[in-house]
């Protein structure tokens, strides 16, 4: 008789939003994921994450506190941005599996939230590399969210680059050909929306992008913390035979039109949030990441940390240059955080 898996305890970092939407992605997910251990600045914000989360995990008393703990298998990082890159080397050198925004070959499994981007479109992926419609020509994005994030927010996200734009490359990466690679990258930001809080944040709310890549593909970009009409995620790739489209999802296949006396129509609204637009990818992410761990295995990426990281270092040198930048060229090597083991396989 086959016994049962043993357990795959995760730890948050972080109690905000984004931690309740992983809490719940690891419910969905179900045994043996397992949400083990809260850790927040604030303990009141962890504490209320405990209480309400059906695994009601236990609340670390600071971040050595889940580092150091032998029943921790992997990490999930929802704390600020600005926080990221540190926390998530700290938790690989840890033996951990850190899941947020880095990956690395081998024998360390970390997943991405970059992926989260890539799900919704894993059809039309699936289709370009098929080559259904011949080599892909231009590649157009429209990544707009419905309402700008608080100023103070914007502070600390690192740009816009850093903070949206990321997401977008990764998506434009994986969908280009895998021998293909971004050649030159023109961005243009803008403070339109809203100049005061720009001007508070040092940031702009409006982005462009422009990227050729070294087989000539085209890739334009379209990126704004504010949108009027929804949350608008939409890609097109346009091929030597047709195109293929990915449209926004909505809530449901009902379409409600209702006369108004501005409108003549208005519509079933898209979805509206992070949480609602990605809940199967955020559940997939946490699927593979218990599967990675439970198996002893890595999950092998397309995507390479030094070479996103020299993706947003040009967008971010694009617009105070005023000209197109040169990437750094073919995809980089190995992270530099490829060899750490993982707790589990020492255990």
């Amino acid at each position: 008789m086959t016994s049962a898996p043993s357990p795959v305890n995760i730890a948050i970092l972080g109690a905000g939003r984004q931690a309740y939407v992983h809490g719940q992605a690891i419910v969905s997910v179900g045994y043996p994921a397992v949400f083990y251990k809260t850790y927040d600045l604030f303990f009141t914000s962890s504490e209320k994450l405990s209480v309400t989360h059906p695994h009601s995990p236990k609340i670390a008393s600071s971040i050595e506190d889940v580092l150091t703990d032998p029943d921790v298998h992997a990490v999930i990082v929802c704390t600020p941005n600005n926080t990221h890159a540190e926390l998530v080397v700290k938790v690989a050198a840890a033996g951990k599996v850190p899941s947020k925004y880095y990956r690395a070959e081998k024998s360390l499994p970390l997943l991405s939230q970059l992926r989260y981007t890539l799900r919704p479109k894993a059809v039309l992926r699936a289709q370009l590399r098929a080559k259904t419609l011949g080599q892909l020509e231009l590649l157009a994005m429209n990544m707009r969210d419905e309402a700008p994030q608080p100023t103070a927010y914007m502070a600390q996200s690192g740009t816009m680059i850093n903070d949206t734009c990321v997401h977008d490359f990764d998506l434009a990466r994986s969908l280009i050909d895998e021998d293909d690679e971004f050649d030159t990258v023109f961005c243009h930001g803008s403070t339109i929306i809203d100049p005061a809080s720009c001007e508070e944040a040092k940031d702009v709310m409006r982005v462009t992008v422009n990227i050729k890549t070294k087989k000539g593909v085209l890739f334009t970009l379209n990126n704004s913390r504010r949108c009027a009409t929804g949350n608008d995620q939409r890609v097109e790739a346009q091929c030597a035979l047709g195109d293929l489209r990915a449209e926004n999802h909505p809530r449901n296949d009902v379409h409600v039109i209702q006369l108004t006396a501005t409108s003549g129509g208005i519509v079933q609204p898209w979805k509206a949030s992070t949480a609602e637009r990605y809940a199967p990818s955020f559940i997939n992410q946490i699927r593979e990441l218990t599967a990675a761990v439970s198996a002893h295995r890595s999950l092998l990426s397309g995507f390479d940390t030094d070479k996103n990281l020299a993706d947003r270092q040009v967008g971010n040198s694009s617009p105070k240059s005023e000209v197109p930048l040169k990437t750094a060229g073919g995809r980089a090597g190995p992270s530099r955080l490829q060899n750490v083991p993982s707790q589990r396989d020492a255990s």
